[in-house]
């Protein structure tokens, strides 16, 4: 059955003035959405499951990979499923069981690299070229991130199936196989079914599994049992998140809302035991807004322990394939350093990119406000200078938004009022990230700013 489409979808004003409804809408994978690519140690040939939930349903899709590292990725081949649920469902797993199969009956589609990785808007149904390999770096020879700009696959045509597990997020089941020595690693974190409740979440999360031996498996998955569909012993927890998948762009029923969110640590949510976002409330406020008929979707261009000249310069690079319609930016970062002058260029860096998406792509942009930053306290062997510089940034955005310019003063709702500089005891488990606590207070003030921005309905 295929999806509805409502017939009021094409009065919906756009976000802003002169800007396109967007028909393509592009999420980011790789655990919690964080584009970082890890340097394998001794691993072989395997083929890689992302499970990704969507905001609407899907006519067409692409994939997008990285490699700013210095070893080559050599993609041996992927494929897309639709799915009509998880497999297994939360709750209902059973040893042995392989969650590497999707559900619904509907065939694969076979991902083509024939226009060489360009962005490009060709849908490709005939094509030969089932891999490629993106070359590595080889000055970067401590595989530390940098900058960098996404290589796509062709477009082609996949159709979601509507859930039979009682979700409303169309799925789709991600394959990709990777050569040996490739890009790629696992890692070992929390129950991503578990993860998935997290107040920071809300039951979105991108699952992502290895296959149990070597081989392409991305045209069989059913021949293949993957590692992760158990919780591991001691609840150690189930394989997640590393995959080689970067992210996933389709092509949408409806016209839709494309925010992106770019920064540090800070911003590399959502939710989680401790938060690590400030991301995590305009991501919740986004699926809280998002509905099938205006279905609002979040690509996440964060990349933790980086600084702007990485993760600003990506979204930058990446600027004309995402199609903003909003920003979500961080004009504060420790990384950048907390000195009066680089805070400024950060600014006016970040201001060049909120100016660039408006005018090319009619996007306006939200500013996290400024956070707190336990270690700029002179009481904790802070210097006074970054306290002034941390202070003088937020009186900066305090006066943007009272210009009317979108901002959330993260430090007044999770700070200590005294010294909001530092976290108020339930607001961060390990005093340098906000927990899902602090999201939760967040979250109302961000939803308020969206539904300034969004389309009235």
């Amino acid at each position: 059955m295929d999806p509805p489409v409502s017939q009021t979808d094409l009065a919906l004003p756009p976000l802003a003035i002169n800007a396109l409804p967007r028909r393509t809408r592009l999420t980011i994978s790789n655990g919690e959405g964080k584009p970082i690519l890890r340097h394998a140690i001794n691993d072989t040939d395997r083929t890689w499951l992302t499970i990704l939930p969507l905001e609407s349903h899907c006519c067409a899709a692409r994939l997008g990979f990285a490699n700013p590292f210095a070893e080559p990725m050599p993609i041996i081949g992927a494929s897309i499923y639709p799915s009509a649920s998880y497999n297994p469902v939360p709750d209902a797993r059973v040893a042995g069981t392989s969650i590497g199969t999707p559900s619904g009956g509907r065939p694969g589609t076979t991902v083509l690299f024939d226009r060489v990785g360009l962005d490009s808007t060709w849908i490709n149904t005939t094509g030969e070229a089932r891999g490629l390999i993106l070359p590595g770096d080889p000055a970067n020879r401590d595989n530390r991130a940098r900058a960098f700009t996404i290589t796509w696959s062709d477009w082609v045509p996949i159709r979601s199936v509507p859930r039979t597990d009682g979700r409303a997020q169309p799925l789709l089941f991600v394959y990709v196989a990777l050569a040996s020595g490739s890009m790629s690693t696992a890692g070992f974190g929390p129950d991503p079914f578990v993860h998935a409740t997290s107040p920071g979440c809300r039951g979105r999360v991108a699952v992502s599994l290895k296959s149990d031996r070597p081989g392409d498996w991305t045209a069989n998955p059913a021949g293949s049992a993957w590692r992760g569909a158990t919780p591991a012993p001691q609840g150690g927890g189930s394989q997640w998140g590393l995959s080689p998948l970067l992210c996933l762009q389709y092509l949408s029923v409806v016209p839709g809302i494309q925010g992106v969110i770019s920064g540090d640590s800070l911003m590399s949510g959502p939710g989680g035991p401790h938060g690590d976002a400030f991301s995590a409330a305009p991501i919740r406020a986004a699926y809280d807004l998002s509905s099938p008929s205006l279905p609002v979707c979040m690509a996440h261009l964060a990349c933790g322990g980086a600084a702007s000249s990485v993760y600003n310069d990506t979204l930058w690079r990446n600027m004309d394939a995402l199609r903003p319609s909003f920003l979500v930016l961080q004009p504060l970062s420790r990384n950048d350093g907390m000195e009066q002058s680089r805070l400024d260029a950060l600014f006016a860096r970040l201001l060049a990119t909120a100016d660039r998406a408006a005018t090319e792509h009619g996007a306006s942009t939200m500013f996290q406000g400024a956070y707190p930053i336990p270690s700029v306290d002179p009481t904790v062997a802070g210097h006074g200078a970054e306290l002034a510089a941390w202070q003088d940034i937020r009186l900066m955005l305090a006066d943007m938004a009272a210009a009317g310019v979108p901002v959330y003063d993260a430090a007044g709702v999770m700070g200590e009022p005294a010294a909001p500089w530092r976290y108020a005891s339930a607001c961060s488990d390990d005093g340098t990230h906000p927990n899902d606590h602090a999201t939760e207070l967040a979250t109302p003030i961000a939803r308020a700013l969206l539904e300034r921005m969004l389309p009235q309905r």
